[in-house]
């Protein structure tokens, strides 16, 4: 992955990234607070960039939780730091619109040389969390990135750049508090075909997720799984008698489904990452 020289990572008439954090940790504290009062009475904002690349599944949380950390602590010499297999984290400052901050173009100008050079364009995709106004907030923008990567798993959209806001209504999904209630959802109605799955050897959940990712498309699934249509239907006609979930006809069992299969990503797989990213914090 190309790195950046200090030239190229300094915005027009102001310090470069080093010498800003240079400054900051001479006298850590002071100049932190210093430098926070400076971003509040800026239009400057942060946030953090995480790139994927397929398969979207092989990304560690807690590698990304170890490249963040280094990105952190060496932020003038290298603006985006790769995980094994492409799958990078970028921390960045701007104003205005986001997409047309300097570091987010040079973001664009890097996928299209390391990956479209390979013809890997249509394999990465670009999830960005919410901009903050302090960087102790940070790991907000991590943590709403995550957020990002849960939904891709899910839904692989098109698009290759893929924002927090572009989550829709899911937002309130991934920022209820409650998290006890969300995993008692996803227990009382995934449980029992999961448990269904690992007795009989079937895959049963992997079709829910799947009829789940591809828009509850019979077709696109069977396709999409190697499958004939007849299996399909029949795998969802079989996963009602197992757990009343009507997939094939009732929309509201769609919604719950759909809501289950996100809470997995979400919080059964990421969230304690995530939850410990906050807390840790100390926001």
């Amino acid at each position: 992955m190309a790195s950046y020289t200090q030239e190229q990572i300094c915005f027009e008439n102001e310090k470069p990234y080093e010498d800003i954090f240079a400054d900051m940790l001479d006298a850590h504290d002071a100049d932190l607070e210093d430098y926070r009062r400076y971003l509040a009475q800026s239009d400057d904002h942060w946030l953090c960039i995480i790139v994927l690349r397929e398969p979207f599944l092989s990304c560690d949380p807690l590698q990304v939780g170890d490249i963040y950390s280094s990105a952190l602590s060496n932020w003038g010499h290298d603006n985006i730091h790769e995980i094994a297999g492409g799958t990078c984290v970028m921390i960045t400052r701007g104003r205005g619109a986001w997409n047309e901050w300097p570091e987010t173009n040079r973001l664009g100008a890097l996928i299209e040389k390391e990956y479209l050079g390979r013809g890997l364009k249509s394999m990465s995709k670009v999830c960005v969390g919410r901009p903050v106004r302090d960087t102790g907030l940070l790991l907000h923008s991590l943590s709403d990135a995550f957020c990002v990567c849960g939904y891709i798993m899910i839904r692989k959209p098109a698009e290759t750049v893929i924002t927090y806001d572009d989550l829709g209504v899911l937002r309130i999904l991934f920022d209820w508090d409650n998290r006890t209630e969300l995993r008692r959802i996803y227990y009382n109605k995934i449980e029992e075909i999961d448990l269904y799955d690992k007795e009989n050897n079937t895959e049963y959940l992997d079709t829910i997720t799947s009829y789940c990712k591809y828009a509850f498309s019979v077709n696109t699934t069977a396709r999409k799984m190697h499958m004939h249509y007849n299996t399909v239907v029949s795998r969802l006609m079989r996963l009602k008698e197992i757990s009343g979930f009507d997939l094939l006809n009732d929309a509201k069992a769609q919604f719950d489904a759909y809501t289950c299969v996100m809470v997995y990503y979400e919080y059964l797989c990421m969230g304690q990452f995530t939850d410990g990213l906050i807390k840790g914090s100390g926001e």
